[in-house]
């Protein structure tokens, strides 16, 4: 298998586009369209590299008798994730890798081999109800509003 079949299957497998890929690696899209169609066994290194860098592969993928079949296929909500955090800044990504590395620290949120989805259910408001004064609908809002702001 030659370095566009490869790359074709890398690109495919992570439910990307030919154009997107080519943009977010700074390679021109008409040299990977020609890596792909041509399926050669060789290929600029610098273009094969900011490929791979973008892919999340080594350069190794590219080599023969690599097993292109060990990369695993995303699920749909794993590709709705990667989409999101590529839409940040570097700033939101590291946002999005500090709340991500808490929610598994806290092991919450962590796979078991009982459990194969997790419903959360609906987001208590409060530990317990206030007896002590008639709460409004006003202060309801007020206090959503305050555990909803992020700069709180």
């Amino acid at each position: 298998m030659g370095i566009g079949s490869k790359l074709d299957i890398l690109i495919t497998s992570k439910g990307r586009k030919v154009n997107d890929v080519a943009r977010a690696a700074n390679v021109p899209a008409s040299t990977v369209y020609s890596i792909i169609k041509r399926d050669n066994t060789k290929a600029d290194l610098d273009d094969l590299q900011r490929l791979a860098k973008e892919l999340g592969v080594t350069l190794e993928y590219f080599v023969d008798g690599y097993d292109t079949d060990s990369i695993p296929s995303l699920a749909d909500p794993e590709h709705q994730l990667l989409d999101n955090y590529r839409q940040l800044n570097p700033v939101g990504q590291r946002k999005a890798n500090d709340y991500l590395d808490d929610l598994v620290a806290s092991g919450r949120y962590a796979v078991s081999d009982n459990v194969s989805t997790f419903d959360a259910g609906p987001i208590s408001i409060a530990a317990h109800a206030r007896t002590d004064i008639e709460v409004t609908d006003e202060m309801r809002e007020h206090d959503l509003a305050i555990m909803l702001d992020d700069d709180f």
